[in-house]
């Protein structure tokens, strides 16, 4: 299988560099991808992903922050969409439960939650509606996600996201 790579990105994240990669990744997607309904969900999928890289860079040491890396490829049809970032043990517990339970929650399921989040939720800390994660599980056909710990405390956590296109 042929995989070549369409993006990569590696080092610090904060909001003027979140702006260059969504610009450069949605210049990237439009290129690649024909159909506007397949590129508005991978695009959606990728905004979620370097906006929680953001969010996460903001609780980290100042040590770790050149170690965040964006990755997109493409194999036979698949878009492989990759992030990496730290995260300290808070947030990896938050993280690792919610992403089991929509890993284990079917298809309508997830679009129930995301409606009633939308309808009755509440808006985070940072004025979100919480439902970024929800449209990555409900657009990828494939998430897999892992947390590696280092000395420090902190845990490096890799997210895997797969979309048809």
């Amino acid at each position: 299988m042929l995989t070549s790579n369409l993006y990569s990105y590696k080092g610090s994240i904060n909001g003027k560099i979140v702006d260059t990669l969504l610009a450069d990744v949605k210049r990237i997607l439009l290129s690649e991808i024909s159909d506007k309904q397949m590129f508005r969900k991978a695009y959606g999928v990728c905004v979620e992903c370097v906006e929680n890289m953001n969010r996460h860079e903001e609780i980290i040491c100042a040590d770790f922050s050149e170690d965040n890396s964006l990755s997109i490829n493409k194999q036979n049809g698949t878009l492989l969409l990759t992030t990496q970032n730290w995260v300290n043990e808070e947030v990896k517990d938050k993280l690792e439960k919610s992403l089991a339970e929509l890993r284990l929650s079917k298809h309508e399921c997830i679009k129930q939650l995301r409606l009633d989040q939308l309808k009755h939720g509440k808006f985070s800390d940072k004025g979100g509606a919480n439902i970024g994660m929800l449209d990555v599980f409900l657009n990828a056909h494939s998430i897999s996600y892992e947390f590696e710990e280092n000395k420090k405390g902190f845990f490096y956590y890799k997210l895997k996201a797969e979309l048809t296109i």
